[in-house]
């Protein structure tokens, strides 16, 4: 589990996509738990 280490050494596409798909990921969560309540 490399995580934040691996992010100097990815490309800043690489690094757009996976802060875009976190962000997504977040999204949903929140939606879910906002379903939820």
């Amino acid at each position: 589990m490399g995580g934040v280490t691996e992010y100097p050494f990815m490309s800043p596409k690489t690094l757009k996509e996976e802060s875009t798909n976190a962000l997504l990921r977040f999204w949903k969560n929140g939606l879910q738990k906002f379903g939820q309540s």
